[in-house]
């Protein structure tokens, strides 16, 4: 007999159930699997896709002043790389795309971020150009936190043979 507990977010069960899951189930392979994916689908974000977004996947926001936008594509940047310099990407060098990194792996889950480069991206925000990178409630794209869900949703179904056939609902 196969079991599908749904439970509503927020909750005590849902809470115990979950903390109970990271403790004992997810491994340091299955983090280093999803965080290897997370640092490739975050790359492709910002810099591999032929629309540029930011972090919500908004992909119009404010033109650079004719100043900054002459000094950004001079590459005048200290480590800006040549791939950046033409590009509206929500980036400001590529110095900053490099090191936006998995910064741990441990049976608890992992780190992702930036390692030396974080007060850019805080600058970035402070701007108002709506070129965001990462903020509170968004810190990693749509897409990143679709497949994060997805491979835990996956896990799951692995470790426990979870079944659509018997669902028991607790609470909203």
């Amino acid at each position: 007999m196969m079991l599908e507990v749904k439970m509503a977010k927020g909750t005590k069960a849902f809470d115990k159930l979950y903390k109970h899951f990271r403790k004992n189930f997810f491994s340091i392979e299955y983090y280093t699997k999803v965080a290897g994916k997370t640092k490739k689908l975050w790359d492709h974000h910002f810099t591999g896709s032929k629309v540029v977004k930011d972090v919500t996947g908004k992909t119009d926001w404010k033109e650079y002043s004719a100043e900054y936008g002459q000094f950004k594509s001079s590459g005048a940047f200290t480590g800006q790389s040549d791939q950046f310099k033409k590009h509206r990407a929500p980036v400001l060098t590529g110095r900053l795309v490099n090191d936006f990194k998995i910064r741990g792996i441990t049976k608890k889950g992992f780190s992702f971020g930036t390692v030396s480069e974080g007060g850019k991206v805080r600058n970035l925000n402070k701007q108002g150009s709506g070129r965001l990178i990462s903020v509170k409630g968004a810190e990693l794209p749509p897409n990143v936190m679709k497949m994060i869900n997805s491979a835990t949703k996956g896990m799951l179904k692995d470790l426990l043979g979870i079944s659509t056939k018997n669902i028991i609902d607790i609470g909203d």
